[in-house]
């Protein structure tokens, strides 16, 4: 849809999983975690297992990605 906000996560430590945890609680069909970066791809890999999104192998990939159109820095 168009007005969805399509969250992509820059970072996969402590911050990123509140501000996952507190997206997923939100409970919105229109306020969606797309994706994640971590310079560490075990931290990415992690991180999309448990919040069922993809995870990126580069910062360029997110951000060039169409599936994201929001980041979070955390």
């Amino acid at each position: 849809m168009a007005g969805d906000v399509k969250i992509g996560m820059i970072g996969a430590g402590y911050a990123a999983h509140v501000r996952a945890c507190a997206v997923k609680e939100f409970d919105s069909k229109r306020l969606l975690m797309s994706g994640v970066y971590d310079k560490n791809p075990g931290h990415s890999s992690e991180f999309s297992k448990e919040f069922g999104v993809k995870s990126f192998s580069s910062l360029d990939g997110i951000l060039d990605s169409s599936d994201i159109n929001t980041v979070s820095v955390a």
